[in-house]
């Protein structure tokens, strides 16, 4: 298992771009579920310190 940082910089294009195919494998796999929880932009002043959850992800959305 390989472990990347996350952000602009931290992984370079070609990093990125040499794990995508494994990264989409797991996913359509069922291994890896990202759980989104969506909230709507006008509200991420709460969502930004509100605990998700375990396994759960924000996602603001329009």
């Amino acid at each position: 298992m390989s472990i990347l940082g996350s952000g602009q910089g931290s992984v370079s294009t070609c990093g990125i771009l040499a794990e995508l195919p494994s990264l989409a494998a797991e996913i359509t796999s069922g291994a890896l579920s990202a759980n989104p929880v969506p909230v709507p932009l006008r509200d991420v002043e709460e969502a930004w310190t509100a605990p998700a959850g375990p396994g759960r992800r924000l996602v603001l959305t329009c």
